[in-house]
Order: C-alpha cells, then sequence, then structure tokens
C-alpha cells in the first residue's frame, strides 16, 4: 500500500516535538560554535559567557511559566528531574534510618513515577498507595485530602504524586484543587506533579484555588515547549526546600554529586549549601540551555496558547469522527466516550493526545503503526507509551497496549485526512 513521496505527518509529539520552535536549532548550533565555557567553571569570559546563558534561561523560564518562587532545578530531563524529586525526599537521611515515607499516587502516572517508587518500596523506604478516583480515571481530591490525612494508626501522608495530564488518554488531572485539598486535611503532604504534558500547552498548577499549588512540578524542555532534547527542570516551592532555611534538614536533599559550587581549595562539603547549585552537579548543557532560551521566546501568550490547545482538540474531535466506524478501531478514554456518545465535550478535559485499540485479526498496535510508518510516512507511537500502570486501569495492559496519536502545533487538515485514508485503506482490506 505503499504512497507517493510526501512530507510525513508527524503526530508523536507526547513523545516529543518536531519541528521544534523557530530559532531552538540555530540557537544550539551557535553556542557550540561560539567561545562559550562551562557556567561556574572559572571566571574567564567565556565561562562568564556560559554562566549568563544558563542565568537567563533560568530566569526567562521563571518568567514564562509562571514558577512563581520555585527554585527552578536543570535537569537531563523529566525522568531525572522526577527521580530527583522521589530519590530526594524519600531516601533516608541514614542507613536504615527513620519510618518508610508513606506516599500516595495517581494510577495514570509514567514509569518515570512508578519505577523509583518500586525502588524505594522494594528498600523498605516508601509505602505506596493509589489515589481514589472516579470512573473516568480523575482524582478525586476531597477523598485523596482525606486518604493523605491518615488515622489514628496511619500517619500522614509524605508525599502525593500526580500527574498534570496522563500521556495515553492525554486526561487532565484535578491538580490545583488537590493541592488545595491537601493544604486543607493534610498540611504536611507535599505534592509533586509531572506536567511534561503540559508544559507549554496549558498553565502549570503552579498555583491552587486557596493560593498554593503543586509543591513540586517535573518536565523536560522537548515536548509542549518545543525545545531540544535531554533538558529538563525540577521547580521546587519553599516547602519542600526553602533557600533560606539549614539545607541538611530540609525535605528535599541532592541524589548526585560533583564539582559544583564549593568553597574553594579544601572544601569537603558533600553539597553545595546553596540552590541551585546543590542540585545541579555537573557541567551544564549550555547549549541546550540557549535552545531552552530561543524556545520561550518562541513560546505564545496564554491566549494564544489556549487557543492552539483548542485547535489540537478540534483536529482529534475531527479526526476521530473519521475513523471511529472502522472495523476493529475502538477509541478508549475521554475520544472513546467522543465516538460512542458523540459527546463533543468530552475532550475539554485533555490535552492533544488520543488512543484507539486494535480489535482486528490483521492488525496488533505495533504492526498497525508500523506499517503506518513504512508505507504512508504518518509517524504514531504503539505499545505502552512507558506506562503500564495506565494501560492496567484502562484494560489494555495484556493486549499490547494501544495506537497513540498526538498531534502539534504546525499539524493540519490535510495530516488529517492522510491519517484516517490511511487507517481506512489498511483496516478495510
Amino acid at each position: 500500500m505503499p504512497v507517493e513521496t510526501q512530507d510525513p505527518v508527524y503526530l508523536d509529539h507526547a513523545s516529543t516535538s518536531w519541528p521544534k520552535a523557530p530559532g531552538v536549532a540555530e540557537a544550539v548550533a551557535r553556542a557550540l560554535v561560539d567561545e562559550i565555557g562551562g557556567p561556574g567553571r572559572g571566571g574567564h569570559a567565556a565561562a562568564r559567557r556560559g554562566e549568563a546563558i544558563r542565568e537567563r534561561a533560568r530566569a526567562r523560564l521563571s518568567e514564562r511559566l509562571a514558577l512563581r518562587d520555585r527554585l527552578a532545578i536543570f535537569t537531563s530531563g523529566a525522568t531525572s528531574a522526577l527521580n530527583l524529586a522521589l530519590l530526594g525526599l524519600c531516601q533516608p537521611r541514614g542507613l536504615g534510618e527513620g519510618p518508610a515515607r508513606r506516599v500516595l499516587v495517581s494510577p495514570r502516572e509514567h514509569n518515570a513515577v512508578t519505577r523509583p517508587l518500586a525502588w524505594l518500596e522494594a528498600r523498605g523506604w516508601a509505602r505506596v498507595s493509589t489515589l481514589p478516583t472516579d470512573a473516568d480515571g480523575r482524582v478525586d481530591p476531597e477523598a485523596s485530602g482525606d486518604l493523605a490525612a491518615g488515622s489514628a494508626t496511619t500517619p500522614p501522608a509524605d508525599l502525593c504524586v500526580c500527574t498534570a495530564a496522563d500521556n495515553v488518554t492525554g486526561l487532565i488531572q484535578p491538580v490545583a484543587p488537590l493541592a488545595e485539598a491537601l493544604r486543607a486535611r493534610s498540611l504536611p503532604t507535599l505534592l509533586l506533579s509531572d506536567v511534561s504534558q503540559t508544559a507549554g500547552v496549558r498553565p502549570l498548577p503552579t498555583d491552587a484555588p486557596g493560593g498554593a499549588g503543586a509543591d513540586i512540578i517535573a518536565f523536560g524542555a522537548h515536548k509542549g515547549l518545543r525545545g531540544p532534547a535531554g533538558l529538563g527542570v525540577l521547580a521546587v516551592g519553599r516547602r519542600a526546600f526553602d533557600p533560606g532555611g539549614d539545607p541538611e534538614a530540609q525535605p528535599l536533599q541532592p541524589t548526585s554529586f560533583g564539582g559544583t559550587g564549593g568553597s574553594g581549595v579544601g572544601d569537603e562539603s558533600i553539597a553545595p549549601a546553596h540552590a541551585p547549585a546543590r542540585f545541579e552537579a555537573g557541567t551544564p548543557p549550555t547549549p541546550l540551555l540557549a535552545g531552552l532560551l530561543a524556545a520561550l521566546d518562541a513560546l505564545c501568550e496564554p491566549r494564544e496558547t489556549h487557543a492552539g490547545l483548542e485547535r489540537t482538540r478540534g483536529w482529534l474531535v475531527r479526526t476521530i469522527g473519521a475513523t471511529q466506524h472502522l472495523p476493529g478501531l475502538r477509541w478508549v478514554g475521554p475520544a472513546g466516550r467522543l465516538a460512542e456518545h458523540d459527546d463533543r465535550s468530552a475532550l475539554a478535559h485533555t490535552v492533544g493526545v488520543a488512543s484507539f485499540a486494535i480489535e482486528h485479526d490483521a492488525w496488533s498496535p505495533d504492526t498497525l503503526a508500523a506499517a503506518l510508518d513504512a508505507s504512508f510516512d504518518i509517524r504514531v507511537r504503539a505499545g505502552l507509551h512507558c506506562a503500564p500502570a495506565a494501560h492496567r486501569t484502562l484494560g489494555t495492559l495484556e493486549r499490547g497496549g494501544l495506537v497513540r496519536v498526538s498531534p502539534g502545533a504546525e499539524t493540519n487538515e490535510e495530516d488529517a485526512e492522510r491519517f484516517a485514508g490511511a487507517l481506512a485503506a489498511m483496516l478495510s482490506a
């Protein structure tokens, strides 16, 4: 079923964006060619230029994404940011010291959350429970607040983890109301949110109706922000790390150590006392930071960002409508509700992600995605999407997962027609 050579239809923005924002590639290349040294590595002019790029990126990030008073820590990606948060909060301060941390987690988390928690739990350093949800998989803030509060025999939860939107169905979770419920019912509980699917797409949960928000958020630069891969951010609020307090007494502690920010020759400190240097061991990726700066400069204002999300939802509504009656194809989650009940509001609480099951004798999710790629130059993502926990709640874990479709800022109607036509040609043959 080959077609004439055409531009590819890229529908895997939930994995990484393509193309990148205007100016990103040029900024990265320029930082590789220009004389730019390692930030914090010496006082010469080249090092100072590198330092300026890093700190401009940090300031611009806080401004454009409204991080409020959260400390922006640069990491190598969302996975490393989440590992820093989970291990830095839950590892005991000494060998075998202290009780296991009580952690509550949503059932739609990525492996970058579930695997570090499993590692901690296997060592007796964490006790993990699942947050209550409604039938659609949305976390129930009030019930979660009650669960976090504990009881006469159960201490309050140390940490609650809730993704801002899952990467399988795009379902947006009520992180801000959850933050408000935790403050009201279980004040000691910190809230961590993986915002990888929402950063650059919709406002981050840095504020809640009660004036709070997630204590810590984690994301990468390469998805909704359309920046370079290999760079992530952990934005940390004062309840997790207060720059004015004793660094050794803070809930969040570093998990990697190296040549950063010491006091000079003979310094024997385990880690710098001040943040963000305390958490940024190693040489920073200055070219990627330059690319992030360009991406932030290209980022739309909030009103335009909302309009872009609405365009993406509209694209999915039309695509689901054009494919919902194909044999062996079944949309799931909010997209399934749209397909089965013509509920046009079904995608109102999603980001631009939808997935379908393949129940067809000739195709599996993997073989269909491979054929779309090889024969039609259409890129989609099949399988478990690094989120088997989410597939378990959807009932698709044992069937090889789903085929995910995630359009981006430049996806157009011609792309929708090619995608729907390719599916029709394959499933109706």
